[in-house]
């Protein structure tokens, strides 16, 4: 009996180290679908339309027998990492998917989320059945906040976009300014974002970047976190601030407005005046429409996809004006942006600024003509995929989006009036005691917070 069993541990030993049948190493090329066409960042009329982060190290194929986190509790699991070029199909070649049976799983994932926007050094894990033949499970890491799980179940393939687990931590920083409070940030560990977030809550009353030797200042901040204890800086939040400089004290805390969160001094009142806030933004809206998000569904086409920019809705001719210094590097017809103009601002602002739906553009704007700040560059339409008369409005950075409202120094959070109250007192008595406990003494330097910051 010892035998036979010894016998068919080493059968199973075996059979466990080999691929099985059809699952070839080698890569075949790309199919030549234009469904399934190059995922890699494309320009439309100079316009950049896809967001390409860095790619991460991740190894390409994992072979796992037995136990699998999320998958089927016996069976192979392969992940397969995405390069620049990558199609889906082509993906799932490589671990041993045929075009044929790779269709459907893309068609039922394309309701949740478009398997054709593919990006460069996310992982697709695919899951077979214990035989290793049939795919019962796809996953795709859209970004490090969500996740699409597409099963085989007995209705056919069904699909879903689940949220990643994340904790919330405060994180505090202070110091003396020593070179600039940019560099000073960085070196310590600060997010841009929270940098970039301290610098529009400030303005214009307050230049951070004009802060001298000696000039101090506190921050708290809120992060996600994920599982693996990487902070996702792209969700990083300033909650309240204090710069010091020239003996005064300048603090802001976030708080909730008559219209929504906003950042407000000491006593409740707006960081800055309505009329200098209208000119820091393209135009005077009415209201903000749409926000910047990875995935919102589209009002027109209905479909799930990302919003790499905010809508300003405001009425038809409106004037839109340039935000920053720079030259028009496209203007024209750009698909569904409509009549749109893009600003390469040349080092006068950190991010290209893209103007989208114009029902016209300004007298004498055209590709190559130098702006300056504040000129108007077009008016306010409804060209394009459109609801209604809005400007979209994005930024970019390189290669990738931000999020206006963060990078013009919160937009959305500007209080019109006063605020006031209980829970506003409450608020600002807990910021302003965890801003008091960080030492601004010395070296900038980042601080966990403890878990019992009561807000």
């Amino acid at each position: 009996m010892a035998v036979v069993f010894a016998w068919l541990c080493a059968a199973r030993l075996a059979s466990a180290s080999s691929p099985p049948a059809g699952m070839d190493e080698r890569a075949p090329q790309n199919p030549t679908s234009s469904l399934y066409s190059t995922c890699s960042p494309r320009l439309a009329g100079g316009i950049l339309l896809a967001e390409v982060p860095t790619a991460a190290t991740v190894p390409d194929l994992i072979w796992l027998n037995g136990v699998t986190l999320d998958g089927p509790k016996t069976g192979l699991e392969r992940r397969l990492t995405v390069t620049a070029g990558d199609t889906f199909l082509a993906l799932v070649a490589r671990g041993g998917v045929k075009q044929g049976d790779a269709l459907p799983w893309y068609q039922a994932a394309k309701k949740v989320f478009d398997l054709a926007r593919l990006r460069p050094g996310n992982a697709v894990t695919l899951s077979f059945d214990k035989s290793g033949g049939d795919l019962v499970s796809v996953e795709y890491e859209i970004d490090r906040l969500y996740v699409l799980r597409a099963e085989r179940t007995s209705d056919g393939i069904t699909a879903r976009r689940e949220e990643l687990p994340t904790t919330t931590e405060v994180r505090g920083v202070a110091g003396t300014i020593a070179s600039n409070i940019t560099a000073d940030c960085l070196a310590a560990g600060v997010p841009n974002r929270v940098i970039r977030q301290m610098t529009g809550i400030f303005s214009p009353k307050l230049n951070l970047k004009r802060l001298r030797d000696g000039d101090a200042f506190r921050v708290l901040y809120e992060v996600k976190v994920a599982e693996d204890g990487e902070e996702l800086d792209t969700v990083a939040q300033v909650l309240a601030a204090e710069v010091e400089t020239r003996g005064t004290a300048h603090t802001a805390i976030l708080t909730e407005g008559t219209e929504g969160p906003a950042y407000v001094d000491l006593d409740g009142r707006p960081m800055a005046p309505a009329k200098e806030m209208a000119a820091r933004y393209p135009l005077t809206f009415t209201r903000i429409s749409s926000g910047f998000s990875t995935s919102r569904v589209h009002p027109i086409t209905r479909r799930r996809r990302p919003h790499y920019g905010v809508d300003f809705a405001a009425p038809h001719g409106t004037p839109v004006r340039a935000i920053a210094d720079g030259k028009i590097a496209f203007a024209g017809w750009n698909g569904e942006l409509g009549r749109a103009l893009r600003i390469d601002h040349l080092g006068s602002y950190p991010y290209d600024s893209i103007y989208g739906h114009l029902t016209k553009f300004a007298s004498g704007i055209g590709s190559g003509s130098a702006v300056r700040r504040g000129q108007v560059i077009g008016y306010v339409g409804s060209t394009g995929l459109s609801t209604g008369p809005h400007l979209h409005f994005a930024l970019v950075s390189g290669k990738r989006y931000v999020d206006p409202l963060k990078a013009l120094g919160q937009a959305a959070l500007v209080a019109p009036t006063r605020v006031a109250g209980k829970s506003f007192e409450r608020r600002k008595t807990s910021l302003v005691n965890a801003l008091g406990a960080l030492d601004h003494e010395g070296p900038v330097r980042l601080t966990r917070m403890p878990d019992t910051l009561d807000l």
